[in-house]
């Protein structure tokens, strides 16, 4: 269980929500659902609050041929979320609430995200925008390294969660 402290932790401890047979109405449920946190949160004046998300990947097999638009990544997210103390924090043990070996070329990408979805479009509430670059890590030659971000290679998810 990944309880907050002065230590950064990746968790997967975010309740998982689980699809069922019903699709549709699940969806409109997690939805009504998120919607209701988010007014709550509009009310306290919390709507704008963000969190830290990561995705560790696992290196499936090279691409044939890349499209897409290449991404920048972000040195700094704030005093305690930079790139050296990450990657110093990864190769000093094991900073998830899981059991995980890293593998050749698996990777860890780290995004600043709102902690809840918009709500009121037509209102005219307006939130900040959030930079969209993100911290990329990658696993090579036994320890992690910061970037090496490769378009090339098809991965598959191995976990998400929150920074903590």
């Amino acid at each position: 269980m990944c309880t907050p402290n002065n230590e950064i932790k990746f968790c997967t401890c975010e309740p998982v929500e689980e699809i069922h047979v019903n699709f549709a109405d699940e969806v409109e449920r997690i939805y009504e659902m998120r919607k209701f946190e988010a007014e709550m949160a509009q009310s306290k004046g919390t709507h704008n609050d963000t969190h830290f998300k990561w995705e560790l990947n696992r290196f499936h097999k090279p691409l044939l041929s890349r499209m897409g638009q290449m991404s920048t990544t972000r040195k700094i997210f704030n005093d305690t979320l930079t790139e050296d103390t990450i990657v110093t924090f990864l190769n000093s043990g094991n900073p998830f609430d899981f059991e995980y070996v890293p593998d050749e070329k698996d990777t860890l990408d780290i995004r600043e995200c709102f902690k809840y979805i918009h709500i009121d479009k037509d209102s005219g509430f307006k939130r900040p925008k959030i930079d969209a670059k993100f911290m990329h890590f990658t696993f090579l030659n036994g320890e992690w390294h910061i970037g090496d971000y490769s378009g090339g290679y098809l991965y598959r998810n191995l976990k998400k969660g929150t920074v903590t």
